[in-house]
């Protein structure tokens, strides 16, 4: 809220908003200020002292004011001494210890921190003796002996700590009798390790393993036994797979025949089809021939007409009419040669047309049969591998 209130107060100067939001702004931020927790000079000094000596003071939350001190990554040596401090501070909630130098004689300083709710121990120099400095911490949830001396007379000064969670004893002198001692006095607390649940617990995993063992070798041998009485139907559909599969090859070799011969007819009615259409086009050219000489025949007549002057009318007439009819029938000629050829090669294209499709159908009766010739082989295949 102090950015608030600076911002606010940023546009008012820039002429962006009115004086009464700089009322309210500030306002708000000192509701906020008072929301803080005010440390008292006491504490402000103890938190100093305590970073001095390398440990960390923090908050829990923005909004959480309780306190969370650590020394356990504070790179040099930590003694009792430096937990001193400790005792001027209200709101500690967790406290890291773990791997210092502490002894029981610090454990009389952290017994006086009674809002504590996490205690970590683990790879200290702390004994039975200064787990009876801890009775006072009512609110202890947590704690972590991981590590250290304390045998059964230590979790004994433990039992009046109702609240108490979880409790790690990890690599210490706690016998299996004391942990059961302790998890009937306070009730839903968690040891670990706790060796007799431990081994109830693998105990009770080596069972339903057994039992799932049991189930596994029951189901295989049901199965077993089905695909036994099975093998009998199932060699006789490999048998007749088999069969069907050689029928089915001797099948696609007489259609593959087939194919190819008619190939080969498709291949001649197409060699026939080119001989036409090249007699079709000597034909065409023969018309055109036929035609040129017409035209000669017709220029020829007209220069007869134009020299009817010079030569008999009648007799140079009649010579062009022989010349002319020569022409006419030499043309005719040529065009039912080039008919004749044209309906040749229109007969052979049709021929051509109707082998291709022969050869088409014989083609897809071919692919017909090859499909169910291996549809039967991957049966067999498939029966063979069941068996």
């Amino acid at each position: 809220m102090r950015r608030a209130f600076a911002l606010a107060t940023g546009l008012v100067s820039s002429g962006f908003i009115a004086s009464g939001l700089i009322a309210m702004a500030a306002c708000v931020a000192q509701a906020d200020d008072n929301k803080t927790p005010k440390r008292s000079p006491a504490e402000t000094k103890a938190i100093a002292k305590i970073k001095e000596t390398g440990g960390q003071v923090m908050e829990l939350a923005q909004n959480d004011p309780h306190l969370e001190v650590s020394f356990h990554l504070s790179g040099g040596k930590v003694t009792d001494e430096q937990l001193k401090p400790l005792t001027e501070l209200k709101d500690v909630v967790h406290l890291n210890l773990r791997g210092t130098d502490v002894t029981d004689a610090g454990m009389a300083t952290v017994g006086k921190l009674t809002s504590l709710v996490r205690l970590h121990l683990e790879r200290t120099k702390v004994t039975d003796a200064g787990l009876a400095h801890l009775k006072g911490l009512t609110n202890l949830e947590y704690l972590n002996l991981y590590g250290t001396s304390v045998s059964d007379a230590g979790l004994e000064q433990l039992a009046g700590l109702k609240k108490l969670k979880k409790l790690f004893v990890w690599e210490t002198k706690a016998s299996q009798d004391e942990i059961n001692k302790l998890k009937g006095a306070i009730a839903g607390i968690e040891i670990v390790p706790d060796p007799q649940l431990d081994l109830r617990r693998a105990a009770l995993e080596r069972h339903r393993a057994f039992e799932d063992a049991q189930l596994l070798v029951a189901e295989t041998k049901k199965s077993v036994d089905s695909a036994a009485g099975k093998l009998p139907d199932l060699e006789k559909t490999a048998e007749a797979a088999t069969a069907a599969a050689l029928a089915a090859k001797t099948e696609l070799a007489d259609v593959t025949k087939l194919l190819e011969a008619v190939q080969k007819m498709v291949d001649a009615k197409k060699a026939q089809h080119d001989v036409a259409a090249k007699k079709a086009a000597e034909a065409k050219n023969a018309v055109a021939a036929a035609k040129k000489k017409v035209e000669e025949a017709q220029k020829t007549a007209a220069e007869a007409v134009v020299q009817l002057d010079e030569f008999d009318v009648k007799k140079q007439s009649a010579k062009a009419m022989k010349v002319a009819e020569a022409a006419k029938h030499a043309a005719e000629e040529a065009k039912k040669a080039a008919d004749s050829q044209a309906a040749k090669a229109q007969e052979a294209k049709k021929a051509a047309e109707e082998a291709a499709k022969k050869a088409e159908e014989a083609s897809q009766k071919a692919q017909e049969l090859s499909k169910q010739l291996s549809e039967p082989k991957a049966d067999v295949k498939s029966a063979a591998k069941s068996k």
